[in-house]
């Protein structure tokens, strides 16, 4: 009721973070987070302290007062109601992920950078799953062929089946060899049927980057 809050370590100022101890904390601490962020922290915040959640749970970014953005977790719960149900007090704990939260962001542009260097190529990348016999293909991959991602992963060996018979036995035998250990990499050219209904012309390479402790094969 008072807004009065109390840390119970110097977490804040080791962050370099304004703690807003004492009173009207709330309006202090919610004019630092960012504005992309606030809207969200505060209907989560708000809708625990309703009794519409039960837990408060964020995370967002909050200026330090060198006026950087830091990334921080915050999840929190009422620890007390008055008997009419109002909030009277709230414990919480904050966590610093301003790494975790960065380096995410550096794997997204990398993948963005990835993306856009094979789409401009004409390379559509895939990975496999050896043991299961799991693929996983790039969106380029069916802008190439015209497929559909659902049509083409709710088929059962759907590479297979659309490889030209004549290249089928080439195709097979060049990626035998690689997951034999017989060749370095898998490198083969074939015609695949197109969802239009023509043969395009691939070029395919892979190479194994997993293998068992036995040696066998695990990831392509």
């Amino acid at each position: 009721e008072t807004e009065d809050t109390r840390w119970i370590s110097d977490w804040c100022r080791t962050l370099d973070l304004d703690p807003c101890d004492g009173a009207d904390h709330v309006e202090r601490w919610d004019a630092r987070i960012h504005p992309e962020d606030l809207p969200r922290a505060k209907e989560r915040f708000d809708a625990t302290l309703s009794g519409a959640r039960e837990f408060y749970e964020a995370e967002y970014r909050v200026l330090t007062l060198g006026g950087e953005w830091r990334w921080i977790h915050e999840r929190g719960r009422v620890v007390q109601r008055s008997l009419g149900g109002r909030a009277l007090r709230m414990a919480g704990i904050c966590m610093d992920i301003d790494e975790r939260k960065r380096t995410e962001r550096t794997l997204r542009e990398t993948k963005a950078r990835l993306d856009t260097a094979l789409w401009s190529a004409g390379i559509a990348y895939w990975d496999s799953d050896v043991e299961r016999t799991m693929i996983s293909l790039s969106d380029h991959w069916f802008a190439i062929t015209g497929y559909s991602r659902a049509s083409w992963e709710g088929e059962e060996s759907p590479w297979r089946r659309r490889i030209h018979p004549n290249d089928l036995p080439r195709v097979e035998a060049a990626l035998e060899a690689h997951l034999a250990g017989r060749a370095p990499t898998y490198e083969a050219e074939y015609r695949l049927l197109t969802a239009a209904g023509d043969w395009k012309w691939l070029l395919d390479r892979g190479r194994v980057v997993e293998r068992e402790a036995s040696g066998a094969p695990s990831k392509m």
